[in-house]
């Protein structure tokens, strides 16, 4: 066999049967919406169905940090601004406690807020002070090539805790094509151009909120260029649109079919009162 310089012997990894790939122990969820759609109001139902949620409030603004809607609620939250302070905060997460609190779910608000420390990590590693316009010196290709490692990082760290992973993202928009055969469609909002289609392919949920028939609902499936899609085993999926409830969508993942069941959009009211056959 080959030996490397300093690793010797090489072992060539064992083949395994896909059977023994099972339903891992936690479901991994992106959620992206536009703003106002209510994510983080969405922590309702996880209460409401007994989770005990921890919020990873990241990168958001003013003091309340987008967090008012659930200001009635008493739910742990750790605040992370930078990237020195995700990585202890995460290494901490994987005990399984925090600062006493106990968990079952990691409701990360947001992936986007992550995006703002994955650039200011990168603007601190290179020494500049914005990415600004390409000079002497200073292609701007560097940082994005930076970003999409430390959304690898990050997304590595996230999955190593032991808990449900929710992780919410204000809704981007991207195009494809120029002229009139240009297209505009929606995807997480991330820095760059790579991140929005590479990172959604890592959680084994990503949903799309959006709104239909007047109700907020989630969408499940690919719809045109819209990337949404669950991984579940053959023969068990969830509707197309379903309920826009988390807690049903992580029993649904872990197998509950009832909750797939519950997760279905109830059918219209009849506009007229029914009259029962005699």
């Amino acid at each position: 066999m080959q030996t490397g310089p300093s690793l010797g012997p090489r072992r060539l990894p064992k083949a395994r049967s896909t059977n023994e790939y099972q339903r891992g122990s936690y479901a991994t969820i992106l959620l992206y919406a536009i703003a106002r759609f209510g994510k983080t109001n969405l922590l309702r139902q996880l209460l409401k169905a007994g989770y005990k949620p921890l919020v990873l409030s990241v990168g958001e603004m003013g003091d309340s940090r987008g967090l008012t809607t659930v200001a009635d609620l008493d739910i742990p939250v750790v605040e992370v601004d930078d990237w020195d302070t995700a990585k202890v905060v995460c290494a901490e997460l994987k005990k399984g406690k925090y600062d006493g609190h106990e968990f079952d779910v990691i409701f990360n608000d947001s992936l986007t807020g992550f995006g703002y420390i994955w650039t200011a990590s990168g603007l601190k590693a290179l020494g500049w002070d914005e990415i600004g316009v390409a000079g002497a010196g200073k292609d701007t290709r560097q940082i994005y090539s930076y970003i999409p490692e430390k959304g690898r990082q990050t997304m590595n760290m996230l999955f190593d805790i032991p808990a449900h992973l929710v992780c919410i993202c204000r809704e981007g928009l991207t195009e494809e094509g120029e002229g009139k055969s240009k297209i505009t469609y929606p995807c997480p909002e991330l820095p760059g151009q790579k991140l929005n289609r590479e990172l959604p392919g890592w959680p084994d949920a990503v949903v799309y909120g959006k709104f239909f028939n007047g109700k907020r609902v989630f969408l499940t499936e690919a719809e045109g260029k819209t990337i949404a899609g669950i991984r579940m085993p053959e023969g068990t999926r969830f509707p197309k649109y379903m309920q826009a409830d988390l807690s049903l969508l992580i029993k649904g993942m872990k197998g509950d079919l009832d909750a797939i069941e519950a997760s279905k959009i109830p059918s219209a009211t009849p506009t007229r009162p029914t009259v029962n056959a005699k």
